[in-house]
């Protein structure tokens, strides 16, 4: 867990609870790796959590893009989320449809903004703009004003803005998944 996110949601009742659940410690302490994952059509649901490190971890990872796409692919049921800076792991992610173009390409996306990386001091400390980033691959950046919960639906792709987003997130996930 990235240092800075544990520190900010250290009073969360959501996120103590969570983190103090021996089914959740157990699971996270035997987390496979991307790497393992060898049939990704078994899977309904790639969920990419925030935090900086995301941006270092998983942009460029090659399993993301191997493990997405054919999930998405082959499994027509099966939806990708991410939250704040989770994104990152989607921009090099192809289309179902097409091998040349972003999956978020003509896609309505949240991610943590250019004010919120400013007013945390992370705008020096992440490899790109995520928010300038997203816009290069053709996404349409759909942001609120810093901090405040936002997230967005669109088709199988569900995103939030940043970690006050966390429950309506995961409420939409859940319901996308119901379906």
């Amino acid at each position: 867990m990235d240092p800075q996110s544990e520190q900010a949601s250290k009073s969360d009742p959501t996120v103590k609870k969570f983190l103090s659940d021996k089914q959740v410690k157990d699971l996270l302490s035997n987390t496979s790796k991307l790497s393992d994952i060898k049939n990704p059509s078994e899977y309904t649901a790639a969920v990419f959590v925030g935090g900086a490190g995301a941006m270092f971890d998983l942009a460029e990872d090659p399993d993301v893009p191997r493990i997405t796409e054919k999930m998405m692919r082959e499994n027509r049921q099966s939806v990708v989320a991410a939250i704040g800076h989770g994104i990152a792991a989607l921009i090099n992610v192809k289309s179902p449809q097409s091998t040349n173009d972003p999956l978020l390409k003509n896609k309505r996306v949240t991610c943590n903004t250019d004010e919120e990386e400013r007013e945390m001091r992370l705008e020096d400390k992440v490899p790109f703009s995520l928010e300038r980033k997203l816009k290069e691959i053709g996404a349409h950046v759909d942001k609120q004003e810093k901090f405040k919960e936002h997230v967005v639906v669109d088709e199988r792709i569900i995103t939030a803005q940043n970690r006050d987003s966390t429950q309506q997130w995961v409420e939409r996930i859940a319901e996308n998944l119901r379906m």
